[in-house]
C-alpha cells in the first residue's frame, strides 16, 4: 500500500473527496448565513489555539 501509484491515486482521491465535502458544506453555510456547528468534544475545533488544560494540564 506504500507504492507510489497507490499512494497517489487512492490518497489523492480521499483528499479530494473530503475537500469537496468540506467546500459543499461551507458553501451551504455561506448561502444560508448560518454559523458552523461547534463540536464541544473536540479541542481546538473552535479555532482557539490555546492548549486545552484537560489534555495538557495547567500551563
Amino acid at each position: 500500500m506504500m507504492a507510489p501509484d497507490y499512494a497517489w491515486w487512492h490518497g489523492f482521491y480521499e483528499c479530494k473527496a473530503r475537500f469537496n465535502s468540506f467546500m459543499e458544506e461551507a458553501d451551504h453555510l455561506i448561502e444560508n448565513g448560518q454559523k458552523a456547528y461547534i463540536y464541544p468534544n473536540y479541542p481546538n475545533a473552535t479555532g482557539d489555539t490555546t492548549k486545552p488544560p484537560k489534555i495538557f494540564g495547567a500551563q
